[in-house]
């Protein structure tokens, strides 16, 4: 457990200090007499000033410990002049007050850091629900990328193919550092990602990358609902979902490819919406309930990322170009052929 929060905690620190660079790691160390986990050399980019950080790590911080281990590690740091700094996978809210009483530093897995050093101050207090606070975060951890909370993670690097901190990751997706941390590690493990020199996850194969999620994603999850529209157009109907619905909503399918990289003719319009603008669109649209011969399907999705990176066309919301992709590779009606016109119009890879 030390190894797995240790590994987090150093890829955390780095992002948390990108004006230093790790120097040196000197690990289960005596100073005085009394052992310490870690022993860390930071030297300031284009510097010559170093620092210290006396690290011990922790699974827990309970207060009923904390007064006794911010007490060892400020007679410790003392002697070899650095900064006392506790690595743990989760700090709750008395234990902070206890270290910052004591002016030691820590740093959590699920966003929480509190540093500071000749002039330097890192607060932060994260959002996040911490669904790994004891020991069996190894266990409790998906691993597989495309599970939802997982796939939020994928969806932010892939989308744009822009360079993203774990912490960054974390935040647009929603997830906890710790997770974003585990997703990238089995990126990486697979040969798909990797980090570049500010310590920033990039994909490396999106095309293998999309590919994998296009054979797993599983569009029969999401909840869709059919109904039969007076107006037969397709293009009339989607500028009608547009006047009538503002927000909530994204075409997908045919309907969205349409507007971004049309390939084939189509009769049918399929959204995504917001279970709360149900009622609008059924009555702004005219819609009839039917079992059969619909030619307009309301999608309530499994999650919510499907709305992540979404773009207005013609004044239309359309789901991203991933998600169209991803929607239309298994679908039946030509759905493989769009799909792959798509891929090689927009997605590029």
């Amino acid at each position: 457990m030390s190894g797995d929060i240790e590994s987090r905690a150093i890829v955390i620190l780095k992002e948390l200090l990108s004006d230093y660079t790790v120097e040196r790691i000197d690990r289960e160390m005596s100073v005085s007499g009394i052992e310490v986990d870690l022993l860390i050399t930071i030297r300031r980019k284009n510097g010559r000033e170093t620092q210290k950080l006396v690290c011990e790590m922790k699974a827990i911080v309970e207060p009923r410990h904390a007064f006794e281990l911010t007490s060892r590690l400020r007679y410790v740091s003392s002697k070899v002049n650095a900064f006392p700094l506790i690595f743990t996978s989760k700090i709750g809210k008395k234990s902070m007050e206890i270290c910052r009483s004591n002016e030691v530093g820590y740093l959590d897995l699920v966003g929480n850091a509190f540093i500071k050093f000749n002039g330097l101050l890192i607060d932060r207090q994260s959002g996040f629900k911490n669904l790994y606070a004891s020991v069996t975060i190894r266990q409790k951890l998906t691993r597989n990328l495309f599970a939802p909370l997982s796939s939020r993670i994928v969806r932010v690097l892939i989308t744009d193919l822009e360079p993203r901190k774990i912490t960054e990751l974390a935040s647009l997706s929603g997830a906890s550092t710790i997770y974003a941390f585990k997703v990238v590690k089995s990126l990486e493990e697979r040969g798909l990602a990797s980090r570049d020199e500010q310590h920033r996850i990039r994909i490396d194969k999106p095309g293998e990358l999309l590919d994998l999620w296009a054979n797993h994603y599983d569009f029969s999850k999401n909840r869709v609902e059919s109904y039969y529209c007076p107006e037969q157009d397709p293009s009339k109907v989607m500028r009608l979902a547009g006047r009538k619905l503002t927000e909530g909503y994204a075409l997908t399918m045919h309907a969205g490819a349409s507007l971004i990289a049309p390939y084939v003719r189509f009769s049918d319009v399929h959204l995504y919406l917001d279970p709360r603008f149900q009622q609008s669109a059924v009555g702004g649209l005219g819609l009839r309930p039917t079992e059969f011969g619909g030619n307009v399907h309301l999608i309530e999705p499994f999650d919510q990322s499907v709305f992540y990176g979404l773009q207005r066309k013609d004044s239309l919301l359309v789901v991203s170009n991933l998600q169209l992709y991803l929607d239309l590779y298994n679908y039946p009606g030509r759905g493989r052929e769009q799909a792959e016109f798509l891929r090689e119009r927009t997605l590029k890879y």
